[in-house]
């Protein structure tokens, strides 16, 4: 497989929902305009004293939102280029926007990025001195330019290094999406953005391997969106038809994209999704709708975790508002899965967690076709879907790390059978597989819960990276669990990091749990009390770990947030033993089965135990789709 990074220069191209028409004129939007812009479209509430400051700059910064940005006529083009053309002049990078900067997701061949050994995961600080902090889209327009010109950029390194290169643009070639069959059987589509030729390509070459193929193969290691039409479009040639996204705006009001009745797929054969955290936005809706409707294997990274798309706002709409060219590109909705599911943070998990490096391998290895001789293959089961590996080929020198960190990798769901010949198979495991091939597997697990009534739900947590021990390897599951402690689980778990500091008179920068306890009240889902204190020290009771836990799935689950805005007392009349304020929670986890024992058998003022957090937050997790069932 071909797996150098083939990708559009496109920072800032996550984007969903999209008006794009660029016509000059007089005059420049006014901060009264963009207030009353921003205050109709806005996905959030606005900040208080918003509508006081002096230029839309302002305002857009104020919002803290990195995709809401104002644009002038020159920064408008050059967005409007970035996104939809299909040669640039630049230096020939695809980048995601960070408060601090540009962070290069990937690479363009024979650019001017490549020749200077930048990689993906630099990120670009400056430009010719000038910070690219907090910038957003504008960032870009310092790093494009005329063909021959020069910027010299300042560069961070994964490893914490700086460097200044000095680039001369030109003119790069992006290739958005291409097609081959491997010879190993399966078709492998790379796509690198969702444009208007995507499904066009998608459909040119499944058209012309399917019949061919084993499997398939969709890339999107380096993708950093696009439209939310290209998206499910694809998403829908493997999937067939029924509804791709939803869109919520500020009022709580949806729409969504969907497949109509009668939508031929183009394939009925499974896929492998390659993911990475450079997959942002329409990625992430194409793996999740492949991952809910059990239509492939997502492997790879946790996504970027960009759940929110955008509208931008022109003459187009507003001839009025916009009589420069210039343009205001709004964050109006957050999307979810077709079952219901943010991905904004959190990203979307694949089924099996592996390093970018080994999903390209294992995307080799993973076959679909039955094998005519099952001796020496192992069967892999997961959600529902089944590939096989000749582990002859698999623990052969090239790929034998490949196959360590598969095995380490699998759910206490999966279902792994060896071949015992002809068309025998045997159930067996991870470890059995490993020792049969003397390879040494690493136990993502704990070494104390094996006795644990919860011990599935903390070793899938576990597998997923989503649970820390204790440092020595064990987990405590029977130890209680204090507030800061679950403060640092959820904000690692939803990655998640707050704007400031200092809300709590007891929780001075330097805690270890600050920023998590600081993030975790900043995202609504826990409060400190009267005094000013927040307490993180103080033991968690019972109905405050499901209070906590149910606003966090009201946040990650459309179903959830639906039961929570339309709770009655009469839902919670039943509920005895818990406070008033905490029925509201209990009720609708009880309803949709997330507590870990019925909420008549739990004692509200007692301590929480660890085993019981992962209990409730496995079952979260697994309702929501964030985790394979």
């Amino acid at each position: 497989m071909n797996t150098t990074r083939r990708f559009a220069a496109r920072a800032g191209a996550a984007l969903l929902a999209l008006v794009l028409v660029l016509t000059p004129s007089a005059l420049a939007l006014t901060p009264q305009q963009a207030y009353q812009l921003l205050d109709v479209y806005y996905v959030d509430e606005l900040p208080q004293g918003l509508e006081d400051l002096a230029t839309v700059e302002e305002m857009v910064a104020a919002l803290g939102d990195p995709y809401t940005t104002y644009m002038t006529a020159e920064e408008y083009e050059a967005f409007v280029n970035s996104v939809n053309d299909e040669t640039v002049v630049g230096i020939g990078v695809a980048s995601q926007i960070t408060d601090q900067g540009l962070l290069i997701s990937s690479i363009l061949d024979d650019s001017p990025a490549q020749e200077l050994g930048l990689v993906p995961g630099d990120l670009i600080i400056a430009a010719d001195g000038q910070s690219l902090a907090g910038m957003g889209d504008a960032a870009t327009t310092l790093i494009r330019g005329e063909a021959g010109t020069q910027v010299t950029l300042t560069i961070l390194r994964a490893d914490g290094t700086t460097m200044e290169v000095t680039v001369t643009r030109r003119e790069v070639a992006i290739p958005h999406t291409t097609v081959e069959l491997l010879p190993s059987g399966q078709g492998y589509i790379l796509c690198d953005s969702f444009g208007e030729e995507t499904a066009g390509h998608f459909t040119e070459g499944m058209t012309a391997y399917d019949e061919q193929a084993d499997n398939w193969v969709v890339d999107l290691r380096t993708n950093p969106g696009g439209t939310s039409d290209a998206a499910a479009t694809t998403a829908a040639y493997f999937i067939g038809p029924g509804v791709m996204v939803y869109f919520r705006d500020g009022d709580g009001n949806y729409n969504y994209t969907f497949a109509p009745v009668g939508f031929q797929r183009l394939t009925e054969k499974p896929v492998l999704v390659l993911t990475s955290p450079y997959s942002a936005s329409g990625s992430e809706l194409f793996a999740a709708a492949i991952r809910d409707y059990d239509a492939g294997t997502l492997v790879g990274s946790r996504t970027f975790g960009k759940g929110v798309a955008q509208l931008l706002l022109t003459d187009a709409v507003y001839p009025d508002y916009f009589q420069d060219g210039d343009a205001l590109k709004v964050t109006t909705y957050r999307f979810f899965s077709p079952n219901g599911t943010t991905n904004d943070k959190i990203g979307v998990i694949p089924h099996i967690l592996v390093s970018d490096e080994t999903a390209a391998a294992l995307a080799t290895l993973m076959s679909a076709a039955v094998p005519a001789d099952s001796r020496d293959q192992m069967a892999l089961t997961i959600s529902g879907v089944t590939w096989y590996i000749d582990l002859e080929e698999a623990a052969g020198e090239e790929t034998r790390a490949a196959l360590t960190e598969l095995l380490e990798a699998l759910p206490p769901a999966a279902v792994v059978e060896y071949g015992q010949g002809g068309t025998a198979w045997e159930a067996s495991d991870a470890q059995y597989v490993a020792q049969r091939w003397g390879l040494t597997l690493q136990d993502r697990g704990f070494t104390d819960t094996a006795d644990s009534e919860y011990v599935f739900a903390i070793d899938t947590l576990a597998t997923y990276e989503l649970l820390a021990g204790d440092g020595d390897g064990a987990f405590r599951p029977g130890d209680t669990l204090t507030r800061g402690e679950l403060a640092a689980l959820l904000a690692s778990l939803l990655r998640i990091t707050p704007a400031q500091s200092g809300h709590f008179s007891d929780v001075e920068e330097g805690d270890w749990y600050a920023d998590a306890v600081n993030a975790i009240y900043e995202a609504g889902f826990i409060a400190g009390y009267e005094d000013g204190t927040f307490r993180p020290d103080a033991t968690l009771t019972r109905e405050e770990l499901i209070a906590i836990l149910a606003q966090v799935g009201a946040w990650l689950n459309m179903d959830l947030y639906a039961y929570a805005g339309e709770y009655t007392q009469e839902q919670g009349a039943s509920l005895t033993g818990f406070s008033d304020w905490a029925l509201p929670a209990v009720s609708m986890c009880e309803n949709f089965g997330l507590l870990w024992e019925d909420a008549a058998s739990i004692d509200a003022d007692s301590a929480a135990l660890r085993e019981e957090t992962a209990a409730i937050l496995y079952n979260l997790l697994t309702y929501a789709d964030v985790l394979p069932a």
